[in-house]
Order: C-alpha cells, then structure tokens, then sequence
C-alpha cells in the first residue's frame, strides 16, 4: 500500500472521526486528537512556508488553535494560516478567503458583482444563486456614499480611494457570506473591516481624586507597582499596529495585481508603491509588487 496520503483524504488521516457523529472531534475535548494536533502544529510551525505567526516554540499555541478553526470549517489548516490576520490585536480573515471558502460549499453558485453609478452613487451588489432552489440572494448594497458616511475613505492610507471598485466587491462579498453562511466567518471580521476601523478617542469621564473608586483604584497601582504609565506603550502599539496594516494591505496587493484584467487598476496600485516604502513597506515586498504589476500589465496588454 502507498504511503502517500490522498488530498482527499487528508482530514481524516490526520483528525479521525468519531463513531458517534461521524465529524472529528474537538482537540480540546478529544486526547487523542489534542496529541495527534500537537505533532501537525509542531511540524506545520517548522516550514517557511507558514506565517511567521505559526512558527517556531513561540507560535506553537497559535498553530494549535488555527488547527481547530480548520477542523470546525473543514478548510485546509495552511489555508486558514495564510488568510488570517492580527490586526488591532485581533484575528481577522481576508476577504478573498471568505469568498473563495463561499464558493467552495457547493451550496451557492460562485459570487457576482452588479456594479453600477457614478461619483459617489457608484455602488457594489454581491450575489449568488442558490443551487437548490435557484433563488437569487444579494447582499446589501455597498457604494461610495456609504464608504465616506463611515469613514472609511478618509482613513490615512486607504485603499477605497485607489481602488474603490476592488474595496466594494470585498466589502459586498463579506455582507453576503454573512447572510448566507456566517458559519464561515466564525465571527471574525475581515482584515479590510478592521483596518477601515476609525478609532475614537475615549470618553471616558474622569475620576476625581478623593472619590472611591478613585482612591481604590490607586491603591490597586501602587500594590502593583504600576502607579506610573510609561510614556512610550502608545507609540510603541501604533508602531505595530502599522506593520500589521501594512503585512495585510502587500497581501490584498499581490492578490490584485494577480487576477485584476484593469490596466488602470494596475497603475493606481502602482502609483502607490513609494508610499508604500515611504511608510516602511520591505525593500522586498516593494519589488514583488513592482515585478506583479509588470507582469499584469503583460499580461492585459492586447496581443
């Protein structure tokens, strides 16, 4: 008998079912599954062809929970390491895997766009038909006027004002898998949701010296040492949160320039590469983006 294991077969070769229901079960719950997980996370985290997220001792922990979320969505565990991101310090998908894990269930027809209007009337519908019943489902509209009311084209560095056409069919996508199958979501927004996120400052009355919870309050401090707060935790967040912002806009990027048969949309992706570098983007990065873009623009040129 081969040794090699089938595509097809790798789940249950690697997470067996139980009799009972027939699904695998939990690594958490489940011994015998939570040590054969160990042994995959373990070698998983040892490849470069994982996020640096996943790797190594420090990235074990992260592994082991990405191997649940692949199990619980029946997805591929490398797929789920490479569509999900940290962004404000908290797990977000891409929208090009909520789209393509959509298009995967065989529930649906793969996902259309009805694009239409001008200025800021122009507006995106995601839509798919249902195999079963061949009703047609949509997704609420999404359009310019709607990006600007939420603020998502002011943000600094946002990608609704180079590539808005792109930035609608994400978002219109990501309202209508959460309609039809917010099971794939698993209640995680997209990384494009979280970084159009306009942060507010906080509010919060303060407390005035003498009062008891203010007075509780600072006993709670000093009891722990931490009276003080050191001046250089803000920055040093922003700088992260920074990276993170620029790791996942290089990802949407690529992806663009990948699949995109719009030569202004190459340009517009182009013309944004030294922000990019300016911003602290790779060297690296900076000339994959560059070699993507010429070979897309090969590629769209007419023969």
């Amino acid at each position: 008998m081969s040794a090699v294991v089938e595509t097809e077969d790798f789940e249950n070769a690697v997470l067996p079912r139980t009799a009972s229901t027939g699904k695998p079960p939990s690594l958490f719950i489940d011994m015998d599954a939570f040590a054969d997980a160990q042994r995959i996370a373990k070698m998983l985290g040892s490849s470069e062809l994982v996020p640096q997220t996943f790797r190594g001792e420090k990235g074990f922990a992260s592994c082991m929970i990405a191997l649940e979320m692949a199990q619980r969505m029946g997805a591929s565990p490398l797929a789920v390491m490479q569509n999900i991101y940290m962004v404000h310090g908290k797990p977000s998908w891409s929208a090009q895997f909520l789209i393509a894990s959509l298009n995967a269930t065989g529930r649906f027809t793969p996902i259309r766009y009805q694009i239409d209007g001008e200025d800021m009337d122009r507006g995106c519908v995601a839509w798919v038909q249902d195999l079963e019943t061949k009703e047609r489902i949509e997704g609420p509209r999404v359009d310019m006027a709607m990006a600007k009311a939420e603020g998502w084209i002011d943000k600094n560095g946002s990608k609704w004002k180079t590539m808005p056409d792109l930035m609608m069919r994400y978002r219109a996508a990501t309202f209508l898998v959460r309609l039809v199958a917010p099971e794939i979501t698993m209640g995680l927004m997209t990384s494009e949701e979280r970084q159009d996120i306009v942060l507010e400052k906080d509010i919060t009355p303060a407390m005035e010296p003498g009062s008891g919870i203010a007075a509780l309050q600072q006993m709670i401090e000093e009891q722990d040492g931490k009276s003080e707060v050191t001046a250089d935790a803000e920055p040093q967040q922003a700088v992260d949160l920074e990276d993170v912002e620029l790791e996942a806009q290089y990802g949407d990027l690529m992806e663009a320039l990948r699949n995109t048969e719009d030569a202004k949309e190459v340009e517009a992706i182009c013309n944004t590469l030294d922000d990019l570098a300016a911003r602290g983007l790779p060297d690296t990065h900076i000339k994959r983006l560059r070699d993507a873009g010429e070979e897309a623009e090969r590629r769209i040129a007419p023969l």
